[in-house]
This record gives C-alpha cells, structure tokens and sequence, in this order.
C-alpha cells in the first residue's frame, strides 16, 4: 500500500513533458500540442534565467525605477517653480494695472479740481435782501 502511494506520489509530482508545436497560419502564430497541418516545427522553451541573472534583472529594473522616479520629481519641480513665477507675473500685471487705474483717477480728480477752481464765483442775479430780526416783545 505504501509502495503504491509513493508511486502515485512521484508520478503526480515527476514534470510532464509534452511536445510542443509552433504553427504559422495565414501570418498568425499558435502553439498548440499536436504537430501541425502544413509545415511548423517544435517548439523548445526557452531556460529559465540563473538567480544571478535575475538578481541583476532585478537590480537593473530598481535603477530605471529610481531614474524615471527622479526624472518625474525634477519635472514636478521645474512645473512648480514654473508655476510660481506664471503667479507672481500675473500678480506683478495686476499691480501694474492697478497703479495705472490709480494714476488715471488722480488725473481725472485733477482735472475736474482745476475745472471747479476755473468756474465764477457764484453771484446772484438780484441782490439778496436780509431777512429782518424778529420783533422781541419788551
């Protein structure tokens, strides 16, 4: 009984090896399990990659992480100090701006002072009589 589980056992857990075939129909390209219709060959996998190799496709791929990191940081950067000085250009116009509105109102003011200061004194056609004091009884 023993002897049969471990045989299920190593049969269940031994790799399959199927073969593989790599078929071109009408330019797409399929695998599949059986040899093909017209022409194809077999298809042999590709070996898995030694640990150092992983280790230095791991390391590699860390680097280009960290550099598109930095690059994407620096763009920030320069989009927030371009921000920054896009703010303080609008804020210098609206100054700007303002201080000509300012200007121009003192020149109106200006203008219409010099109009009040150039017209006649105020002289009444008749001559104004003074009303007299009331009567005060004694």
């Amino acid at each position: 009984m023993k002897i049969i589980a471990r045989l299920i056992l190593v049969l269940a857990i031994s790799p399959v090896h199927a073969a593989i075939y790599e078929c071109e129909e009408n330019g797409i390209k399929s695998y599949q399990q059986f040899p093909c219709k017209q022409g194809g060959k077999e298809f042999i996998p590709p070996k898995d990659i030694s640990q150092e190799e992983q280790k230095a496709a791991v390391e590699k791929l860390d680097k280009d992480l960290a550099i598109q990191a930095a690059k994407r940081q620096q763009q920030k950067e320069a989009n927030d100090k371009e921000r920054l000085i896009q703010a303080q250009e609008e804020k210098a116009d609206a100054a700007y701006l303002n201080a000509r509105a300012n200007e121009d109102r003192a020149l109106q003011y200006e203008r219409n002072s010099e109009e009040i200061r150039s017209l006649r004194p105020y002289t009444p056609i008749q001559p104004v009589r003074p009303t007299p004091e009331p009567l005060v009884p004694r």
